[in-house]
C-alpha cells in the first residue's frame, strides 16, 4: 500500500507540506497550529434580565449535549436567578459581536453537578445551526444526521473534518470497513465481502476523519505503462486516452451514510485535487453511476460513451467512464465560475504560490482573473442560500 504522509486540512484551509513553506512539520499535524487555536471557554455565553427591573446578567455555559429542542448544559457562573419551569428571554452570542434572541423554559436544575436544561420555545434558525455546528466540531460522538433529526442542523460538515492520507494499518482497516458499510447501504453489494484488493498497494488512499472515525474515503491508483488499471477488469480502455504513466485513477469513493447530503464530498474532492496536482501526472480517470455522474461533470470531468457493469458491483447500476485534464480544471476551462471559486480557487493559489504554474496562456489568465472577480459575489450568494435554509428551523 502506497503510504503518503501529508498534512491534514482543517477548517476549510489547506496546509501544504512543501519546501517553500515556513511552517514546521510538527505544526502541520494539526490545523490550526496549537498556539493559534482560540480558547473555546466559554462555549456558550448569554445575557438576560432575571426579573423585571433588575440589571442584565451575563451567564456562561459548557454545552454537554442536546435532545429534541432541549439544551443540556453546565453553568460556569453561580446564579440563583434560574427558577424551574420559568420562561426566560435570552440573548446568546453565536458569532463575534452577533447576539441572537432565544426563548427558553427551564426543564431541570442540578445545582450540585452544576447542570441545567433549557427547553427552546422560540428562536431563529441561526441559533440552531450554531448549536449543531458547535457540537459537530467539538464532539465527534455526534453525526450530522443525528443532529438534523434533533432539529440542530449544521452549516458545514467539512469544517469539522480532518483530511489526510492513510498512514497506519488501523486507518486502512477503517477504510475497508467504511467501504463495506457504504456500498451495502447503497445496494452496490448484496452481502459482506472483502473490500480490499491489490490496487490498494499502489494507491494514495485519502480519508476524511471526524474525531478518530473515518467517515469518507477515496483512492488514487498510481499505474505504470506495464500495469493495468482497475477499470480494465470491467472494460477495454480506449487507445485514444493518455498513457497510463500520465494518469491517476480515482476509485472507491465512499461516504458514511450519516455524513451525506452536505459539503463533505466537496471537501474530499478539494483535498484530492491538491494531492493530484502534486503528482507528476496530467490526467485523472474514473467512473460513476448515472445518479452521481452530474456531480463529476460539474467538477470538470468529461464523460465518455463507455457504459459498463463494474466487475466488483454486479447487479448494481451501470457505470460511465469519465476523465479530466488537471490544467483544464486549474484554469477553469471545463469548470463553471461557481465550482471553480468554491473548490479549485485554493488549489490555484497554492500552485501559483509554490511555482507549479509555469507559462499561462493569455486566455487562461483572463479567465482566472474573471473567476476571481466572481468569487466575491459567489460568497454572497452562498451566504444568502444558507440563511434561507436556516429559516425552516425557526421556532
Amino acid at each position: 500500500m502506497h503510504l503518503l504522509v501529508l498534512p491534514v486540512w482543517r477548517v476549510n484551509k489547506l496546509v501544504y507540506k512543501n519546501t517553500r513553506d515556513d511552517l514546521k512539520l510538527q505544526d502541520l499535524q494539526q490545523w490550526p497550529p496549537r498556539s493559534q487555536i482560540p480558547k473555546l471557554l466559554p462555549k456558550l455565553a448569554c445575557k438576560f434580565i432575571p426579573f423585571e427591573g433588575s440589571e442584565e446578567v451575563l451567564s456562561r455555559f459548557w454545552l454537554d449535549r442536546v435532545s429534541y429542542n432541549l439544551l443540556h448544559m453546565r453553568f460556569l457562573d453561580e446564579h440563583s436567578q434560574w427558577k424551574l419551569g420559568e420562561e426566560y428571554q435570552l440573548q446568546f452570542l453565536v458569532k463575534k459581536g452577533i447576539w441572537t434572541k432565544v426563548s427558553v423554559r427551564i426543564s431541570y436544575i442540578n445545582s450540585r453537578k452544576k447542570k441545567i436544561g433549557m427547553r427552546i420555545t422560540a428562536c431563529r434558525g441561526l441559533f440552531k445551526h450554531y448549536i449543531g455546528q458547535l457540537l459537530l466540531e467539538n464532539n465527534s460522538n455526534w453525526s450530522p444526521k443525528q443532529l438534523y433529526k434533533l432539529q440542530f442542523p449544521v452549516e458545514s460538515i467539512k469544517s469539522a473534518i480532518n483530511f489526510s492520507t492513510v498512514t497506519t494499518r488501523q486507518e486502512y482497516e477503517s477504510v475497508i470497513n467504511l467501504r463495506e458499510k457504504a456500498y451495502l447501504n447503497a445496494g452496490k453489494i448484496s452481502d459482506h465481502q472483502d473490500m480490499s484488493d491489490a490496487f490498494d498497494d499502489r494507491s494514495i488512499i485519502i480519508i476524511a476523519k471526524h474525531g478518530s472515525s473515518v467517515v469518507a474515503s477515496l483512492r488514487l491508483i498510481i499505474s505504470e505503462n506495464d500495469q493495468k488499471f482497475e477499470h480494465e477488469d470491467s472494460l477495454i480502455i480506449p487507445s485514444h486516452l493518455p498513457r497510463k504513466d500520465d494518469m491517476l485513477e480515482i476509485t472507491r469513493v465512499c461516504t458514511h451514510p450519516d455524513y451525506r447530503a452536505g459539503d463533505l464530498l466537496e471537501g474530499l474532492f478539494q483535498y484530492s485535487a491538491y494531492i493530484s496536482f502534486n503528482q507528476n501526472r496530467n490526467w485523472i480517470l474514473g467512473s460513476s453511476t448515472k445518479s452521481l455522474l452530474p456531480i463529476y461533470q460539474r467538477l470538470g470531468f468529461q464523460t465518455t460513451s463507455l457504459v459498463f457493469e463494474h466487475q466488483d458491483f454486479k447487479g448494481g447500476d451501470k457505470h460511465t467512464l469519465f476523465y479530466a485534464n488537471k490544467n483544464d480544471i486549474l484554469y477553469g476551462r471545463k469548470v463553471s465560475p461557481l465550482i471553480w471559486s468554491i473548490i479549485y480557487k485554493d488549489i490555484y493559489d497554492f500552485a501559483a504560490r509554490t511555482g507549479l504554474i509555469k507559462k499561462v496562456l493569455i486566455a487562461d489568465r483572463l479567465r482566472v482573473t474573471l473567476y476571481l472577480c466572481f468569487g466575491f459575489f459567489i460568497k454572497k450568494l452562498r451566504k444568502y442560500k444558507l440563511h434561507k435554509s436556516m429559516a425552516q428551523f425557526n421556532l
